[in-house]
């Protein structure tokens, strides 16, 4: 069985417990709610082995906890390897253009690290209340972005 982004792994020592999430998963990928898993279960005829009844609402709940967990450490996981594949790909950026004295793209290397790993600090960032006809307006460190005021409410 191939495990895919909206199947749950095979982490469980309970096969049982794994066929139950991996369709909880599918119906996850569905958008459905926790109570319509349950009765997707059972429309798929996936009963409680042990009372031959529905899983409960709890039981469920539990597999979308378990599974919402692992798809967060995959995540995690393939951002660090993007990230360590980003910055492999700087350095040998930054050694060419170093061998190029290159400095100004040494320099652009360099800030697109700290930016990637997360070394500088915030940018200021203000918010102005209504400008110019009512416009709000954003103001960045770099840039100034005028937002319409219009609220939604009838004047």
């Amino acid at each position: 069985m191939v495990v895919t982004e909206h199947m749950a792994p095979n982490n469980s020592n309970d096969p049982l417990i794994d066929i139950r999430r991996e369709q909880v998963a599918r119906f996850l990928a569905r958008k459905m709610t926790q109570r319509q898993i349950v009765a997707g279960l059972v429309a798929k005829d996936i009963f409680n082995p042990e009372t031959g009844e529905a899983y409960s609402l709890t039981t469920v709940n539990a597999d979308v906890k378990a599974l919402r967990k692992e798809y967060r450490s995959r995540a995690n996981q393939k951002v660090s390897e993007w990230i360590a594949e980003e910055l492999a790909d700087l350095d040998q950026l930054e050694f060419s253009a170093w061998a190029d004295r290159n400095l100004e793209l040494v320099l652009k290397v360099k800030t697109r690290r700290a930016k990637l790993l997360g070394l500088d600090a915030p940018e200021k960032q203000e918010l102005s209340g209504p400008g110019k006809d009512g416009a709000i307006v954003l103001r960045w460190a770099d840039s100034t972005l005028i937002a319409d005021g219009d609220n939604g409410e009838d004047e």
